[in-house]
């Protein structure tokens, strides 16, 4: 993707998407959490710099918008959709100028706040405090789209343009960082999501409404049936939890014809909470998950 053709959030969501998996692979949801917290630690200590260097300011700002689009993507968020329902725009030109009157200080305590709000969920899905059984439950998605519409009322109180860094710190990143960081396969970047899509829809985007896919491993064909299962097991168990609140449209299973039947699928997976669909081309078969 060009970057003098990116005018709207999807344009940079893409993008983002892109150049992760250019570098490798998407962090753990909790790994990307945790340089979320850094990266609003490192803006809070420029802060307290009496004149803190523009461009220093800009890169942090544009690290939190990266990070938490990362995980966005990581839950096929459709943040276009998420962006309305909060009456915000989706055109970058009108984003930038996302501003209220409340002074900086007040505005940075806001996006810390909803940063925090971010942590509590992830926690809930992939960590070890799962929320209250009392508490109401938002989406992932929906309080990403919250952090960012923060990030730019904080960004427009600092007279600074998020996306102008966000581009510069992206080819910065593409040059240094290829190597850097450990990575990790992740159920969105699975060759079975794009597969299925080309297939069903002739559309290679997950994030948009329909086409919210998570994906298994790719099937080996040197290993038993429960073995193959046990490979994708946990990304099942995170999409069983997860599906139902975060709007996912399903979890894709793919295996040459004769390695998988739908009643061999069923004695491996909830049958009484996930509905099954088989659909076949040439030499291939997919299974579709959903949470009933």
């Amino acid at each position: 993707m060009s970057y003098t053709s990116l005018q709207t959030i999807r344009d940079y969501q893409e993008l983002v998407d892109q150049s992760i998996r250019h570098l490798g692979g998407y962090w753990r949801t909790l790994s990307g959490m945790a340089r979320v917290t850094e990266e609003i630690g490192e803006l809070a200590e420029l802060l307290l710099v009496e004149e803190a260097n523009d461009e220093d300011v800009g890169g942090e700002l544009a690290d939190v918008f990266i990070i938490t689009t990362c995980l966005a993507n990581q839950f096929a968020c459709d943040l276009t959709s998420e962006y309305k329902k909060l009456g915000l725009s989706t055109e970058v030109q009108y984003i930038i100028h996302e501003q209220n009157d409340l002074p900086t200080a007040v505005n940075f305590q806001r996006l810390v706040q909803t940063t925090g709000q971010l942590a509590r969920l992830l926690n809930h899905y992939d960590g070890d405090k799962k929320l209250k059984v009392t508490e109401k439950q938002m989406s992932v998605c929906s309080v990403i789209a919250l952090v960012h519409q923060q990030l730019y009322t904080f960004a427009a109180s600092l007279h600074t343009n998020v996306f102008d860094h966000v581009e510069r710190t992206l080819k910065k990143n593409l040059e240094r960082d290829r190597h850097r960081f450990a990575l990790t396969s992740d159920p969105i970047t699975e060759p079975t999501v794009e597969r299925y899509l080309q297939l069903k829809t002739h559309s290679s985007s997950v994030f948009q409404q329909g086409s919210r896919y998570w994906g298994a491993k790719p099937w080996d064909v040197t290993q038993t049936l429960q073995e193959n299962m046990e490979r994708f097991s946990g990304s099942l168990r995170r999409f069983t939890v997860c599906s139902r609140i975060e709007g996912l449209d399903g979890f894709i299973i793919e295996a040459p014809k004769q390695a998988l039947t739908q009643v061999e699928l069923q004695t491996y997976v909830d049958s009484a909470s996930l509905k099954i669909t088989q659909v076949e081309s040439r030499e291939t078969v997919y299974f579709l998950l959903r949470v009933e």
